[in-house]
């Protein structure tokens, strides 16, 4: 499970609103469902699924950027299906990349809710996915939220995937009998304190950012 949290941000810059509503008793709906038949078809497409994470954040946009490549393992028994998706909520993509081949993106490939990839584009074994992207912030606590505090107008940021909010931060196969490792990259100002399930391996700082 991945678990970011982000505290002690910068203060809101002049000419950006305060948003100081709480996540709680906000709408919290679930958006595009994933059903059980598609996440059984999926179990027994998708392997040994890891994530390569970098994200981008700051005090000011209100989406973040990210990356992600995507390693998993495309069994044969797949061929009852003839596509595989990730899910992918509501973000905005500028690349994909499959086993280093560029793609097109349009609303065929990605309808604002999964990203398909016909069989064609992928093969039996191991495949990679690069993917970058940008999302908005959450507003109603699910995915990566972010909170301007009216007591110290700082920003905030927390994540919160569970059960089935991993895709409305990044590209993913999000359902809990696919279970994936991940590495994951933070850019962040350099006054910022990173929170991880996981402590970092190293810290570096250039032009006032830190990963």
């Amino acid at each position: 499970v991945l678990v970011l949290a982000v505290l002690g941000c910068s203060t809101t810059p002049p000419g950006t609103s305060k948003n100081s509503a709480s996540p709680e008793g906000q709408n919290r709906a679930t958006g595009h469902i994933l059903t059980k038949t598609e996440a059984a078809t999926r179990s027994h497409q998708i392997a040994k699924a890891s994530y390569i994470l970098w994200f981008g954040l700051d005090g000011v946009l209100q989406d973040f950027e990210g990356r992600v490549v995507a390693n998993f393992e495309l069994r044969q028994k797949a061929k009852d299906s003839n596509t595989v998706f990730l899910d992918f909520e509501e973000g905005k993509i500028s690349s994909i990349r499959v086993n280093d081949n560029p793609l097109a993106v349009d609303t065929k490939r990605y309808d604002g809710h999964r990203i398909h990839f016909n069989h064609s584009e992928l093969q039996t074994g191991m495949n990679r996915i690069e993917i970058a992207f940008t999302h908005p912030f959450s507003k109603n606590g699910n995915g990566l939220y972010r909170y301007v505090d009216p007591e110290d107008n700082k920003v905030y940021l927390y994540s919160n995937l569970e059960p089935f909010s991993a895709h409305k931060v990044f590209p993913c196969f999000d359902q809990p009998d696919i279970k994936a490792s991940f590495e994951l990259t933070v850019e962040t100002p350099s006054e910022w304190e990173v929170i991880s399930n996981t402590k970092e391996r190293e810290v570096t700082t250039v032009d006032g950012r830190k990963s």
